[in-house]
């Protein structure tokens, strides 16, 4: 608990920008306007330690930070009001177990609108979010950033978790060129959350951990529902330390929708659980594996709908596993999307419909659940292989 010194209240209706510079001092901003008239200047800033700053229904613009906290110790909370901000993100805590509590704020940014550096939270309840930049950045190891009933829009990415960081989010809905990024071992927790992405729903590179309930993923025309990246192209990966930690993907009550793929993956050195309950991921394409790499996926479906096919190529270093149980269902799919690659990594026209129409599995372990092949394409069956897949095998054409 803070004992404070000093209780400031400060009136008026309009500030060029506030700094808090005591130690042990609770300030108080019931309304008002704080504009800054540069583009280099924060709006609202703390400097001192153990301090507390409570805001109301204040608007705060700023061409750089609108609302940040540098040193340890400091709490920040706002009731309505508004931010807008510049070239910085909008608010950022950055003092080692400082704390940021918005509620029912409307914030607009040029560049991310909430930014963590380690140990340090920012909470944010009701209210929207909309950002050029990735909108939410929690960057600090230890660093957490708390969201409840928030509506996101960007130009660039939702959430961003990075370096061991955690970001919850309950309720709300997410639209922006990627809806998650989660990289060195960091935890994403979303409930009852709509993502809607041009590009990818979900990344996530090995050692990070991504639970969603209740939620849906859309991914436009040529987009990914969840992409698996490792940090590097090099199978033994040690930048910072995760090589070969395991990726958990854990889905209940979830829905995909992917034009291009619900799963791809461009991994080294890694080991993936993708765990659906009562879930749903339908697709062109059900799984890719773009790279041929010391790589294990297991896939366990508990009373799931899969669709679409599994183009990857198992081999001893690359194991890909398949546990369908209590009445999943699987429909592999002739993919409509999969293109010859040529010079200057552009593509060309489709694969040939028996590449196409090919899908591959390491194992496969089915426990009171159905696969269901769609009827022949252009006289053209689907084909399921179990083991190695068979090199150069010319598929069988419908009789």
């Amino acid at each position: 608990m803070m004992i404070f010194t000093q209780v400031k209240i400060i009136s008026g209706t309009s500030h060029s920008s506030v700094s808090i510079t005591e130690n042990n001092v609770m300030t108080v901003i019931e309304k008002g306007v704080i504009k800054t008239a540069n583009n280099y200047t924060t709006a609202v800033s703390f400097k001192g330690e153990r301090s507390k700053l409570k805001l109301g229904d204040v608007r705060i613009e700023s061409g750089a930070t609108a609302l940040a906290t540098v040193k340890k110790h400091n709490i920040i909370t706002m009731e309505k009001g508004s931010i807008k901000s510049g070239n910085q993100a909008a608010v950022e805590a950055h003092g080692q177990n400082s704390i940021i509590e918005l509620g029912n704020v409307q914030i607009e940014a040029t560049a991310a609108a909430l930014q963590t550096g380690h140990n340090a939270t920012i909470t944010m309840e009701k209210g929207s979010i909309k950002a050029q930049g990735y909108a939410v950045q929690a960057n600090g190891q230890n660093s957490m950033i708390k969201l409840g009933d928030i509506q996101i829009e960007s130009e660039d990415g939702g959430i961003s978790a990075h370096y061991k960081s955690i970001v919850t989010m309950e309720k709300g809905s997410i639209k922006g060129v990627r809806g998650i990024d989660l990289e060195n071992g960091s935890i994403v927790k979303i409930n009852n959350v709509q993502i809607e992405a041009k590009q990818q729903g979900a990344f996530v590179t090995n050692g990070s951990t991504l639970i969603m309930n209740k939620s849906f993923i859309k991914a436009k025309e040529d987009g990914i529902g969840i992409y698996l990246e490792s940090l590097t192209g090099k199978n033994n990966d040690s930048r910072i330390g995760i090589a070969e930690k395991r990726t958990e993907i854990k889905l209940t009550d979830v829905v995909i929708e992917a034009g291009k793929a619900g799963i791809s993956t461009q991994t080294y050195a890694s080991q993936v659980n993708f765990n659906l309950k009562n879930s749903e991921i339908h697709s062109n394409v059900l799984i890719k594996n773009n790279v041929n790499s010391r790589f294990n996926f297991t896939l366990n479906a508990d009373h799931s709908i899969l669709e679409g096919g599994a183009l990857v190529n198992p081999t001893d270093y690359m194991r890909v596993i398949f546990n369908l149980s209590n009445g999943t269902v699987w429909t592999p799919k002739i993919s409509k999307e999969e293109k010859k690659a040529v010079s200057n990594g552009n593509l060309g026209g489709l694969l040939d419909i028996s590449t196409r129409s090919r899908s591959a599995v390491s194992v496969l372990n089915l426990d009171n659940s159905t696969i269901v092949f769609d009827k022949p394409t252009n006289d053209q069956y689907q084909e399921l292989h179990v083991g190695h897949a068979i090199p150069n095998a010319a598929s069988r054409p419908a009789s």
